[in-house]
């Protein structure tokens, strides 16, 4: 069901921070996808060790680099996203963007029920009976 796990510039950097990014290798092999803009957030002068460890998953074929190109629909969510949202939203940083322009059009509304339906089993409390009743109220 799913092929590509998009991280955000938050979630990779927690393994980071803690040098265990071996465990996101582990456990999603051939399925880690940083976006350029949340790579270019780990890759400052500041801290360079995170650049290094970040470069050590990608030279190594643990993680890939996927940029977003200016003529594709990504690029006009991430553009979006980044700069003027919707009435309501806030504006996001481009770590954080970049994964969601990257990855919409990858999970189909049936695979967010069979998703919903994982975590809802798990007794996690998300507010709708089902991916599809939660779209429909946030309309």
């Amino acid at each position: 069901m799913i092929d590509s796990l998009f991280f955000d510039s938050d979630c990779i950097s927690a393994f980071l921070w803690v040098n265990e990014q071996n465990l996101i290798a582990l456990l999603y092999p051939g399925m880690v996808v940083i976006p350029k803009p949340a790579y270019n957030e780990l890759s400052y002068p500041t801290t360079p060790h995170l650049k290094q460890r970040i470069d050590y998953l990608i030279n190594n074929n643990q993680a890939t680099l996927e940029a977003i190109h200016v003529d594709s629909d990504a690029y006009a969510l991430y553009q979006k996203l980044t700069t003027s949202p919707d009435e309501g939203h806030k504006v996001i940083g481009p770590g954080e963007a970049a994964p969601i322009a990257l990855a919409k059009g990858y999970t189909t509304e049936d695979d967010g029920n069979t998703i919903w339906i994982s975590m809802l089993a798990k007794r996690r409390k998300l507010g709708a009976a089902s991916f599809s009743e939660y779209i429909k109220s946030k309309k």
